[in-house]
């Protein structure tokens, strides 16, 4: 279990490394981060930890599209499929490997990938793709397809998806995987747990490893070291 005051000592840690950096780059105090109230802003644990939620009571957890080759087509239709080739390293998605299935194909509507929706990839013949995932920002009209599946929250989205776009929960899901079955693993997600803290606190840390996020983009693209310290937060904040 992580000390009451260590999540504090490790965030003013990170918070530190990104003040260097920002004086190094001569940003204006208009860029600047009110540091100590961020800082103070971060909820910390209580002694025994946030209690634990099964991820299948906070989201709706839905698998994406069935479909064969045969059902696919180099034309351009409006049966757009995304898979874990469109998720980016960095939790984003991109629509460059978009799969057009036949205008006659008919998905269904539920699968199509909305506004704060996780979109994650459950399984895969590959290990390297199973946990791979990215917060939708907007509705689109694309289906989550392949081994892929939506969790679609219950509760604050995005509090949710910080919880589980980390290396922790990419092995927890590795660990349940017994095969390229997305049907087995779909249904052990729903039993792998996740912190829940109070609305409240979800809300605060959300907005604290926002604020970070906003300060990385801020920063030279060349500081990749920083976006893991941001993933990392978490990881550290929340783990019991």
């Amino acid at each position: 279990m992580l000390a009451r005051g260590g999540s504090r000592d490790f965030i003013a840690s990170l918070l530190d490394s990104i003040q260097e950096l920002e004086s190094k780059l001569d940003f204006n105090n208009n860029n600047a981060l009110d540091f100590k109230a961020l800082l103070d802003s971060i909820p910390t644990p209580p002694p025994q930890g946030w209690d634990t939620i099964k991820l299948g009571e906070v989201c709706e957890i839905i698998r994406g599209i069935t479909y064969d080759k045969t059902e696919q087509t180099a034309e351009k239709t409006q049966n757009i499929v995304l898979t874990a080739d469109n998720i980016t390293l960095n939790n984003t998605f991109e629509l460059s490997k978009m799969i057009y299935l036949k205008q006659d194909f008919i998905g269904d509507k539920n699968k199509i990938l909305r506004k704060n929706d996780i979109f994650m990839c459950f399984s895969s013949g590959s290990l390297k793709h199973i946990g791979k995932v990215a917060f939708i920002n907007k509705d689109t009209e694309y289906y989550a397809g392949g081994f892929m599946g939506i969790l679609r929250s219950r509760f604050n989205a995005k509090f949710v998806f910080y919880t589980i776009a980390n290396d922790d929960f990419k092995q927890k899901l590795e660990n349940s995987a017994t095969g390229s079955n997305i049907n087995n693993l779909s249904s052990k997600i729903n039993d792998l747990k996740i912190p829940l803290p109070p609305l409240e606190a979800q809300e605060k840390i959300v907005s604290a490893i926002e604020n970070i996020e906003s300060k990385i983009h801020l920063l030279d693209s060349s500081l990749p070291s920083l976006d893991s310290k941001k993933s990392e937060v978490l990881q550290h904040f929340l783990q019991n």
